[in-house]
């Protein structure tokens, strides 16, 4: 009879913990909302990006993006051997490379030089305070993701936006 009792009210205890926490997975405060606001907040972002602004451990990150994924609440695309992860939605190559770009600190930098328009490496390098070797790397890859164009004019380069990134 005790024992009946006790298996009756731990299946309560157990169903009212499981209760408690579906309701904390929906909650503002869960991790999974939380992570699930900075990508809306920060769109194509990196994994390591999440760890470091959330706190989370790696593992949590890593299992909160594959619930958010399978629920259709997020998305992800490759990014130059890298995933980055975007509000849910119809995705698109140029925004989402034009994203993946800005959220990185030296390219964001580049492209909002270029926003004034086109300029030389080493004219580059004056405006963003970064060195020439490094500015033709990250030149390439933009120019590669079809963020930003060249024009040679003689012996000088010229790189300057596309036009259709202008917001």
């Amino acid at each position: 009879r005790f024992a009946s009792k006790a298996l009756i009210f731990t299946g309560v205890v157990l169903f009212a913990l499981g209760f408690v926490r579906s309701l904390s997975s929906t909650a503002p405060e869960s991790r999974a909302v939380q992570i699930q606001t900075f990508i809306e907040e920060h769109p194509g972002c990196s994994e390591a990006d999440i760890v470091r602004n959330t706190g989370y451990s790696r593992n949590s990150v890593v299992h909160h993006l594959r619930t958010l994924l399978r629920n259709n609440r997020i998305r992800e695309a490759p990014y130059h051997k890298t995933v980055r992860y975007y509000p849910a939605g119809e995705s698109n190559a140029e925004t989402d490379f034009q994203d993946a770009a800005s959220a990185k600190e030296k390219p964001a930098a580049i492209l909002s030089a270029l926003g004034t328009g086109s300029m030389t490496v080493s004219e580059l390098a004056r405006q963003t305070g970064l060195s020439e070797p490094s500015l033709r790397w990250h030149l390439s890859r933009l120019e590669e993701d079809g963020l930003v164009t060249l024009e040679k004019q003689g012996h000088s380069i010229r790189y300057s936006r596309r036009d259709s990134l202008e917001r």
